[in-house]
């Protein structure tokens, strides 16, 4: 039996703010307009863990919701994801800026490069090659003459193209070290061109410095979002044989969260812990190490034996990362060692755990048609449009 760690006179107060994720959760599905509603069903349908934005000759658009993008308009719907991560049933991911045109907010617009000296357009890259035989290095046009290439310091004919690789010995050949831009209109050569912009829907030729950039984000579907939305509680077994630690980590899990429902029991031994998760299915399990009977380690064997997949943490009454180890070899998710500020940090563990084991289930595919019990499901071609 593992000793009760002291607790001292942690109060209810003490012991929400020492959590790690302390904050109640906001979300409120009634908040949500049909428009909303609609978004993130076909989120759901369409099993999308991320929403990546493209820029196309269109503007901005979203892989996987084309559908949605043409029902209610880019704009529209960039509003929409918007609001639901502000709602709390998204998650923003930055991306880096784009830049659009000045003038017309076009996202449609060609990169330019410039002459450093006179601002034309008609700038050419060109490459520095060495011959590998002499070590001679210069620009690329200087090794051509008619349709050979030949070094023009040793005069040798170079058997291979720079960008191709090189046949027999390659000492005969060049490579590319490095490349300048030439202006074709005024001879100056220089390392960096200025480089600009011209939007191809209204014309106008800016800088970077005239550019307009907006800001880019995607979104992340909570990996908790399914479980939310179905008000489902999360089916807790502590196989646990002292009692008072039980309820004092029951207690400690429900206030570090207390807009999540737990609904936790006890198994006294792991005899009774493997029957009962046998019998029955729960979303997690905490093992305890030292027990009457089976151990914590024999006690994971036979779970794992009986096909029972469901995560487990294990629970140890001191640091013995020997015991963490074999258990995680054995297929613990993760270990926790019995103290007050573990248990403070409990739920953070088992947030962890559940966010990797949704995220699987949700990539096997589960029906998720009943997660929005305000829709009834609808054959695609009966999804909103535009009236």
């Amino acid at each position: 039996m593992d000793v009760l760690p002291d607790f001292g006179s942690t109060s209810v107060r003490e012991a929400r703010e020492d959590s790690d994720e302390g904050v109640v959760e906001t979300r409120d599905f009634e908040k949500l307009d049909e428009e909303e509603k609609a978004v993130l069903q076909g989120v759901f349908e369409l099993r999308i863990r991320e929403i990546t934005p493209r820029i196309g000759p269109d503007g901005v658009s979203y892989e996987g919701l084309e559908e949605m993008r043409r029902t209610y308009g880019g704009k529209r719907l960039r509003h929409i994801l918007d609001s639901l991560a502000e709602k709390g049933f998204l998650h923003v991911k930055e991306h880096d800026p784009v830049a659009t045109c000045p003038k017309c907010d076009s996202h449609k617009i060609a990169v330019r490069l410039e002459c450093r000296s006179c601002g034309s357009i008609n700038v050419k890259r060109v490459k520095i090659l060495e011959h590998v035989l002499c070590g001679f290095m210069g620009a690329e046009d200087g090794f051509r003459h008619d349709s050979l290439m030949k070094c023009p310091k040793c005069g040798k004919t170079i058997e291979s193209d720079p960008e191709r690789p090189l046949n027999g010995d390659p000492r005969s050949g060049t490579r590319v070290i490095d490349s300048i831009f030439r202006c074709r209109d005024c001879s100056r050569e220089f390392d960096k061109p200025e480089v600009g912009f011209e939007c191809l829907e209204c014309g106008l030729s800016f800088d970077f410095r005239m550019a307009r950039y907006e800001s880019l984000h995607g979104y992340v579907v909570p990996a908790d979002l399914k479980r939310w939305l179905e008000r489902k509680s999360v089916k807790v077994l502590f196989i646990e044989d002292d009692d008072q630690n039980f309820e004092i980590m029951k207690s400690y899990l429900q206030l570090s969260k207390p807009a999540e429902i737990f609904d936790s029991e006890r198994a006294g031994s792991g005899e009774e812990g493997l029957e009962r998760c046998t019998a029955k299915s729960f979303d997690l399990i905490l093992l305890d190490m030292r027990m009457p009977g089976m151990d914590g380690l024999e006690t994971l064997d036979a779970i794992r034996r009986r096909g029972v997949e469901t995560p487990v943490i294990f629970m140890t009454s001191h640091d013995d990362l020997t015991i963490a180890v074999e258990a995680m070899k054995r297929g613990a998710a993760d270990y926790v060692v019995k103290s007050m500020e573990s248990y403070k940090k409990l739920y953070s563990i088992i947030k962890k755990v559940l966010e990797s084991s949704n995220a699987r289930e949700f990539n096997k595919g589960a029906d998720v048609y009943p997660i929005l019990p305000h829709f009834t499901r609808s054959k695609p071609d009966e999804r909103p449009r535009d009236k």
